[in-house]
Formats: structure tokens, sequence, C-alpha cells
């Protein structure tokens, strides 16, 4: 019998488990979102990464943990990351935040 490392097997167990889910929004969804929202406010080149980490079920909506570095400002003069959950819902144009 083949013996299969522990990170291993909870990447497998993990990969799986992402594969199974569908119908919540991707993570290249989430973060177009977010970039749209940011240049509809005339902040889209103050941001400099979006990172999604991952998305989950709650209720009628779907919770995303995303990772926001924004750029240089007049309050600091060094990249700033915040990390925030944002709450989706898929509509019939796509994917909005909701509260």
């Amino acid at each position: 019998m083949m013996k299969l490392p522990t990170q291993a097997l909870l990447t497998a167990l993990l990969l799986s488990g992402l594969a199974a889910c569908s119908g919540g929004p991707g993570k290249d969804e989430v973060k177009a979102l977010l970039e749209a929202q940011y240049a509809a406010i005339g902040g889209a080149k103050l941001v400099e990464n979006i990172e999604v980490l991952g998305c989950e079920k709650d209720g009628s909506r779907y919770a995303c943990d995303v990772s926001i570095t924004m750029g240089k400002s007049i309050f600091s003069d060094k990249p700033m990351t915040q990390a925030s959950r944002l709450h989706v819902i898929k509509t019939d144009k796509g994917w909005v935040l909701t509260n």
C-alpha cells in the first residue's frame, strides 16, 4: 500500500472539495467585479493587487474573502494591504456586491 504524505492528502481533499462546489462565483469573477467597482469611483489607479482567497455559500449569497493592496496615497508612501469579507449575489446582470 502506497503512503501519501499528509500535505499531499490534504491538498487532494481540498481540490476535490473545490471541484465539487458549483454555482458560486469564481475568483476571476469576483476580481473583475471589484475592479469594476473601483473604476466606477475613480480609484482603479490606486489598486495594485486584488487577491480572492475564496468564497463560500452564505444563505442566498456568497461570502468571499479578499485581500486588496492599495498603492501609495497622501497618507502613506508605502502600499497598504487590507483583508475584507465581501458578499455577492448572482443577478440577471451577473455577480453584484450585496449586504
